[in-house]
């Protein structure tokens, strides 16, 4: 086993009630990736994209089930043998857009319980839901010991900086718990590609100066917009989630001002997080590939777990 010190801030569990979300309403160029992962035949990944998001779910849970790769015992394994420390569990609520009840907190608190030395919990917040979602997030930080929230605006079809937010971020700020925001292009066609654009935080970081905010996904394609958000505030910072590491640093990638910046001055404001298991990729592989980027090691150390244990208050 390596000595385990890497945190994951983006992440979440291969159980059936968290992974039904994520693998019904998985983008279309994700589906075939997932389905070779979970074993399915060539013939029965033909057939996805003309099913809906329950019957794709249901096809791809009948197929983990009894894979030990895909428990909470094997992800653990695998996380001893990457080295990593603590994994976020990303919990959603969005209930009103997608007309899909929540996973409750409670779940993410009692698979805490269960392995309290492997992760951080991140409970959703519906921002339609107002008052009753501000209570929750109350309740989830006091009695359930939760320790940040997540939104993704391009699923509630508005902007990071619409109002609806403001009592969920007013109320993170007063907590100073972080939030994590879905900050990337989204693959649904039916909606524009820009709410997750970083210039809708730039709003959010002025009025609520002593909110930290996470902009998931390093903000993609708008990656100098995303280098400027993070030196203008020093409330914000971003992770690098949900893409191929080694892809990131090679010349023409977007990311070159990322990188420059962020092995220099902004070496203080950049997580680590895979998502590891929505792109269906072995931690250790990520990480071999993390590894391969050119980062001075003092910088790889901060970005791997130096800078989420600050941003988290962990001993």
């Amino acid at each position: 086993m390596k000595e385990r010190t890497i945190i994951d801030v983006s992440n979440t569990i291969p159980t059936r009630e968290l992974l039904w979300d994520s693998i019904g309403f998985l983008p279309k160029i994700f589906l075939k990736r997932w389905g070779k992962c979970v074993g399915l035949s060539d013939e029965e990944i033909s057939k996805l994209h003309a099913l809906n998001a329950e019957e794709i779910s249901e096809m791809f849970m009948k197929k983990c089930e009894n894979r030990k790769d895909l428990s909470i015992e094997g992800m653990i394994q695998q996380l001893d043998e990457a080295g990593v420390h603590l994994t976020a569990i990303h919990n959603l609520d969005e209930e009103t857009s997608t007309g899909m009840k929540p996973v409750p907190n409670e779940y993410i608190a009692e698979v805490m319980s269960k392995f309290p030395d492997y992760f951080i919990g991140f409970m959703g917040a519906d921002p339609y839901k107002g008052a009753a979602a501000v209570k929750e997030i109350e309740r989830g930080y006091r009695e359930l010991a939760l320790r940040a929230v997540v939104t993704r605006p391009y699923v509630n079809r508005v902007y990071a900086n619409d109002r609806c937010y403001y009592p969920i971020y007013a109320k993170c700020e007063e907590l100073g718990i972080p939030l994590w925001v879905h900050c990337t292009m989204n693959w649904d066609s039916s909606q524009p590609m820009d709410n997750g654009r970083p210039i809708y935080l730039d709003k959010v970081a002025t009025h609520f100066p002593n909110l930290k905010i996470i902009a998931g996904h390093g903000g993609w394609p708008w990656v100098n917009e995303m280098v400027g958000l993070l030196w203008r505030h020093k409330n914000v910072y971003a992770d690098i989630s949900g893409h191929r590491f080694r892809y990131l640093a090679m010349p023409g990638s977007g990311w070159e001002m990322f990188f420059h910046y962020g092995n220099t001055v902004l070496q203080d404001k950049i997580l680590f997080g895979s998502d590891w298991i929505t792109l269906a990729i072995p931690i250790k592989k990520m990480l071999q590939e993390f590894n391969e980027i050119p980062l001075e090691e003092n910088v790889k150390e901060k970005w791997l777990w130096g800078n989420a244990r600050k941003l988290f208050a962990l001993n």
